[in-house]
């Protein structure tokens, strides 16, 4: 399980990449009820694929849930953001013991400072093409819905229009 500090350290890049993309392939967030909605494959009324909308806790931090449903996704991606964290700390606390050492000692801290600095490069570069992996598919994905919107363009704004002329019948006072 991870910690609400590590989760809320890489919060903007799953806000960005992750979520959005695992939301679609769920199916999105809640569906719009009434009677323009009944039947209808889509949230938006714009005949779009749904959307995710990002909740927050009450502290103002992100949804945890959703955070711990990605990484449950994507544990290749957890993996490497938990390994970059651990590599961060590791590096500021030899920092501190080099700022602290004298001689052949601080000579030995810097070696092994060098050969953490680049496993840490490594493992931030490897969870850059991981971003970057999940940004391509997030690509493609929209590029399917687009075209797939460019066939049903008649059908979308005549719903929209419907849509907006319509009163619903339930509501009315």
């Amino acid at each position: 399980m991870l910690s609400k500090r590590k989760i809320l350290a890489l919060f903007f890049v799953l806000m960005m990449v992750v979520v959005p993309l695992s939301a679609q392939e769920k199916g999105g967030a809640g569906q719009r009820k009434g009677p323009a909605r009944q039947g209808a494959k889509s949230n938006d009324a714009w005949g779009g694929a749904p959307q995710k909308r990002f909740h927050f806790a009450p502290h103002g931090g992100p949804n945890m849930q959703n955070m711990q449903a990605v990484f449950k996704k994507h544990p290749e991606f957890q993996r490497l953001i938990e390994e970059d964290l651990f590599l961060e700390r590791e590096t500021r606390a030899l920092v501190k013991r080099i700022k602290g050492a004298s001689g052949d000692e601080k000579e030995k801290l810097l070696a092994g400072l060098e050969s953490l600095v680049k496993k840490h490069f490594e493992v931030r570069q490897a969870k850059r093409k991981y971003e970057l992996k999940l940004m391509e598919e997030r690509i493609s994905k929209i590029r399917e819905e687009l075209e797939e919107r460019d066939q049903k363009a008649d059908r979308i704004v005549e719903r929209r229009v419907r849509d907006l002329v319509e009163e619903d019948e339930d509501l009315k006072f």
